[in-house]
């Protein structure tokens, strides 16, 4: 028994002991850090049952414990002062980033990073990146700091503290615990996480610390976005064939079809739809003109850009469950085959493996748009860049008549394009040209605060240049045959009045009523009246905009196994009363909208 004592004096006192006991202060940052986030977190878990609180609580505090300690020990194991210096500030300055974007994200939407937010991060280019730092408030970054504060300033004095001599029986404490939370918890949490990520597994809730959600979340999100890469190159190889396709088409002479998808365009800060400045003058005096049908009472699926895209261009809707998008047909996909000549005409990012030019803008014949995006921007700026404007769009739009010999040869039914713009995307003030800045805050009919009114001054701005770059689009067919439609993925949250803090992207009403325009060419509607007659019956309709591929598919006369009446919000066979259900992409989340 002599022995023993002897053992642990020596091991208390070996170089990794003590090195242990020094770096105790990262261990103390990391775990405060990490229950600073849980502590944020709990008040919001209102659905998980009383009974499972606490034993998810303290799972997550084994697993913070663990990776503290994995953390402290890799810190420690480092007997040169340089390695040593980096390890620390690296882990310090990782930890405190993941630790204050979580803090962020629950404050603004109560929710954490998960598997779905991935996604998104793996789908944003470098510039939106920057543009959604540029939209963080001084007051939310403020909050952030002030919570991590205490967990910094504690490992502080830790780490002032263990500089002295301490007894070894402190020093052997702290190295025995650090160590066996390191083997047994910290590495086998890792092993276990990683075969979940096999299966796209979604990191969540109480169980996972905030280390788990960001390092597995993005593998599985990784792996999920590899397998839907793959299974979309399968479908542009197989062009996802139909099992019949039955064409009554609604216009004699080929048809030009645009459809323009709107970017962050919100319905209720539109003066067609009622908001106070005249910020949509071309659709106000086409409206009256009777040119123009604006659906009143639309709603986008999802509160972002590829959930509510995805489902709006596919076969898919919110009924199929959990099959997902890529298994459904696209209307790129559908129109090819109804004998149209398609076009995907980008004014976003094609270079992104995930943007939506790759998605589906590759499965059309010709994809083409905004030379600056098909180069790539690379590390250069965006603000000032004229050359980013929706405008340098309009010299790529097509014609059926100006298609090659071949393409028009193959497509007698006319050409389809998708126009995608930069809208209304943050950041709001580089979406437009000086000459659209026309309202400031002190045009604002309600006053929210100096930061808050420039925010939303420059929103307004961005949605008088969209109704711009939409008249200028009609004028482009207004002597042809044509039918071009405006549809917004989705609106964004704006100080709203039950939302005072909340901008962009949010599971809220507002951020997802959008607007819809139908436009019929005078060649159109002369030769289709009855069906003018009919779309303008249905603009105060309750929709969804996932029925969008059925509605037009079925409203252009091409029926397939995908066709069901009940879908097609252009006819009265629309069954007005379906539950309109939007999903968030930031966490499972869903909101039925009345």
């Amino acid at each position: 028994m002599r022995g023993l004592p002897s053992i642990l004096h020596r091991v208390a006192h070996a170089a990794l002991g003590r090195r242990l006991s020094e770096r105790l202060w990262l261990f103390v940052l990391v775990f405060l850090a990490q229950l600073r986030v849980l502590l944020a977190y709990l008040p919001y878990q209102t659905e998980v049952p009383s009974g499972e609180v606490l034993p998810l609580v303290l799972s997550q505090l084994l697993r913070i414990g663990g990776w503290a300690s994995l953390l402290t020990l890799l810190f420690a194991l480092s007997p040169w002062k340089w390695m040593t210096r980096t390890l620390g500030l690296l882990f310090s300055v990782v930890v405190l980033t993941l630790s204050a974007y979580e803090l962020y994200l629950i404050g603004l939407y109560h929710v954490t990073y998960n598997m779905d937010l991935a996604q998104i991060m793996l789908s944003t280019n470098w510039r939106e990146g920057s543009e959604f730092l540029d939209s963080i408030t001084a007051e939310q970054a403020l909050r952030v700091l002030c919570q991590l504060t205490p967990a910094v300033v504690i490992a502080f004095v830790v780490s002032l503290v263990f500089r002295k001599k301490y007894p070894s029986c402190i020093t052997l404490c702290c190295s025995l615990t650090i160590t066996l939370l390191s083997l047994f918890v910290g590495l086998e949490n890792i092993y276990s996480n990683l075969r979940l990520c096999r299966r796209h597994y979604n990191f969540g809730g109480l169980e996972y610390a905030g280390i788990d959600r960001t390092i597995f979340n993005t593998l599985s999100a990784h792996k999920a976005m590899k397998h839907i890469a793959a299974e979309l190159d399968m479908i542009r190889r197989s062009q996802h064939k139909l099992n019949s396709v039955v064409i009554n088409p609604i216009s004699k002479a080929p048809l030009n079809i645009i459809l323009i998808l709107g970017e962050s365009a919100r319905r209720s800060s539109m003066h067609c739809y009622g908001y106070p400045l005249q910020d949509t003058p071309y659709a106000d005096s086409l409206i009256q003109a009777q040119e123009l049908i604006p659906f009143s009472n639309v709603v986008s699926p999802a509160s972002a850009t590829i959930l509510s895209n995805t489902r709006s261009l596919t076969f898919y809707t919110q009924e199929q469950g959990e099959k997902p998008w890529y298994k459904f047909p696209s209307i790129i996909n559908v129109l090819r085959q109804a004998g149209y000549a398609t076009a995907w005409i980008a004014n976003q990012e094609i270079t992104g493996k995930y943007s939506m030019s790759n998605l589906l803008g590759r499965q059309a014949d010709i994809l083409t748009g905004n030379p600056a995006f098909f180069k790539g921007l690379g590390g250069e700026g965006v603000a000032n860049r004229p050359d980013l404007f929706d405008e340098v769009i309009l010299p790529f739009l097509l014609h059926h008549r100006d298609l090659s010999d071949s393409l028009r040869m193959s497509s007698p039914r006319g050409l389809f394009q998708i126009v995608h713009l930069m809208g209304s995307h943050m950041t709001y003030k580089e979406r437009y040209p000086q000459a659209f800045n026309k309202f400031t805050s002190d045009s604002l009919p309600i006053h929210k605060g100096e930061a808050k009114d420039l925010v939303i001054s420059a929103y307004i701005n961005s949605l008088l240049y969209t109704d711009y770059i939409i008249h200028e689009i009609i004028e482009r067919y207004r002597e042809e045959n044509a039918l071009v439609i405006y549809l917004s993925d989705h609106g964004d949250a704006l100080f709203d009045e039950d939302y005072p803090e909340l901008m962009g992207h949010a599971l809220v009403p507002r951020a997802v009523e959008i607007p819809l325009f139908v436009y019929f060419s005078p060649q159109l509607r002369e030769e289709r009246p009855d069906l003018w007659r009919q779309i303008s019956r249905q603009r105060d309709k309750r929709i969804l905009s996932d029925l969008l591929t059925h509605a037009l598919v079925d409203l252009l006369g091409i029926h397939t196994e995908y066709t069901q009446p009940r879908f097609n919000f252009f006819a009265p066979t629309y069954d007005d009363h379906r539950t309109r259900i939007v999903v968030s992409p930031t966490s499972n989340k869903k909101m039925v909208m009345e």
